[in-house]
């Protein structure tokens, strides 16, 4: 803040040029020159914040930024171990369904073999044993012994 008795514009504008914020005409008031110098005290500190506030703003979005591109690259890292173990599963899956199947077929192979001499031997319970030869009845009499037990 500079104190003049200088009036004419371009001895203003030539002060304001050198780094003046204000100025203040004589003969002067002490109560306006410290009210303006208490005003120009807080405009510089507002100004310091303004400046320390963008300053951490700009810290904390290229923090942000990097943050951001992290876990960028954790998500395409993700999606590649995901699509590999979908890949897998289904791998998995279908081994598993043809071994499902292979299972099946032999389960169905399987009981119809037990079930052919099965079938031939609940057939001869309906035989009237009354029309057989003593050597056939003996026969099945072993026959159903052995299927009772």
């Amino acid at each position: 803040i500079f104190l003049t008795a200088k009036t004419r514009i371009q001895d203003l504008v030539a002060g304001f040029e050198k780094g003046a914020v204000d100025y203040v005409f004589k003969p002067f008031n002490s109560e306006e020159l410290l009210a303006r110098v208490k005003t120009h005290i807080e405009l510089k500190k507002a100004r310091e914040k303004i400046k320390n506030d963008a300053a951490e703003i700009y810290r904390l979005n290229t923090a942000l930024n990097q943050k951001n591109a992290d876990l960028a690259n954790i998500n395409k890292t993700m999606d590649s171990i995901i699509r590999e173990k979908t890949r897998q599963l289904r791998n998995t899956n279908h081994t598993l369904s043809a071994l499902n199947d292979e299972k099946m077929d032999f389960i169905r192979f399987f009981t119809h073999e037990l079930n052919t001499p099965l079938n031939f031997i609940a057939a001869t319970q309906t035989i009237d044993k009354e029309e057989l030869s003593n050597a056939n009845k003996e026969i099945l009499d072993i026959v159903d012994h052995g299927f009772t037990r």
